[in-house]
């Protein structure tokens, strides 16, 4: 059984999907305010908690015996922070355990304390295939050494703009 903790957007939909297409039964935590109203109809089963409670969210999982999850859709920063949500214990400890308020440091946070009751945060690209893009030359063309330097750089700064949290994508 796969855990799906399931935010905002089609992406929770579309990871169950090639979940259950890989042959698992995916039970689903839909985060409230967040999640879809039809996530239930891609999933075996679905339990809905709001956003800030952490503690409720991971022995949900251990109820359900889960040892694998992924985390997938949008969950805005501003309801964990700045709404009227009133975050559980665990949540308040693991924000304010945090050295910033990245998406980098709270995820891995999260990571941590799922890790520590037995559950393993998978990469959401494992559920997601049909929405990268493949390796290699798309252009039919090989890329010139200067290309290959603007892809080097824009790499780069890509890298540091995430770790900064201040966006995910470059134009060179």
């Amino acid at each position: 059984i796969l855990g799906l903790i399931a935010g905002m957007g089609e992406l929770p939909k579309l990871v169950a999907e090639e979940a259950r297409g890989k042959g698992y039964r995916v039970f689903a935590i839909g985060l409230e305010p967040l999640a879809d109203k039809n996530l239930s109809d891609h999933v075996d089963s679905i339990k809905k908690i709001s956003v800030g409670k952490l503690g409720e969210i991971i022995d949900t999982l251990k109820k359900h015996h889960i040892k694998e999850a992924v985390m997938a859709g949008k969950v805005p920063k501003s309801l964990i922070y700045k709404s009227k949500i009133i975050p559980s214990l665990r949540t308040e400890k693991l924000l304010l355990s945090l050295k910033d308020k990245s998406d980098d440091s709270i995820l891995l946070a999260i990571a941590k304390e799922l890790e520590k009751d037995g559950i393993k945060l998978l990469n959401t690209t494992d559920f997601s295939s049909s929405l990268m893009t493949p390796e290699g030359i798309l252009t039919g063309e090989r890329l010139s050494e200067n290309e290959w330097k603007d892809i080097a750089f824009g790499w780069k700064i890509a890298k540091e703009i995430g770790r900064l949290d201040i966006g995910q994508t470059v134009v060179v």
